[in-house]
């Protein structure tokens, strides 16, 4: 079984066994971590991910809940700013995230991916949002 690091945020995710010789996946969790960047008073995660029995192909779902802490809500409300964060006397409300994707492995080397995510309160601002994001991602390995 292979070791996962940890990433930021809590995050249960689930793979599949490479293993397994059945159409159907086998999931299991594999991690559960919880380091936050010191700004971040709170950061949950979920995510499940699913691999189909076509090669490496993925669908995957999150759900993220991101908020500051009191001494970076209160630098943000005075008008502090940040690399992303802050646009005068910040409305503070906690970042919502859903997120929905897809990854095709073109080949062996090569996965596009296709992404939705929705977004309450982005960059912790109760006066924007809520907003759509489409991405595309392309991955290489080389």
């Amino acid at each position: 079984m292979a070791a996962f690091p940890p990433r930021p945020g809590t995050r249960l995710e689930f793979y599949r066994l490479p293993l397994s010789p059945s159409p159907m996946p086998l999931l299991f969790p594999c991690q559960i971590a919880r380091p936050l960047p010191r700004h971040t008073e709170r950061a949950d995660a979920r995510r499940l991910r699913y691999a189909p029995a076509a090669h490496n192909d993925t669908v995957g779902v999150a759900v993220v809940v991101n908020g500051l802490s009191r001494a970076a809500r209160q630098y943000f409300a005075a008008g502090g700013l940040g690399v992303l964060i802050g646009d005068g006397a910040l409305n503070y409300g906690t970042e919502r995230i859903a997120k929905l994707y897809y990854n095709w492995a073109a080949m062996p080397h090569l996965t596009l991916g296709l992404n939705y995510q929705y977004v309450v309160h982005p960059a912790y601002n109760r006066d924007r949002g809520p907003v759509s994001i489409l991405g595309l991602r392309v991955h290489a390995d080389f």
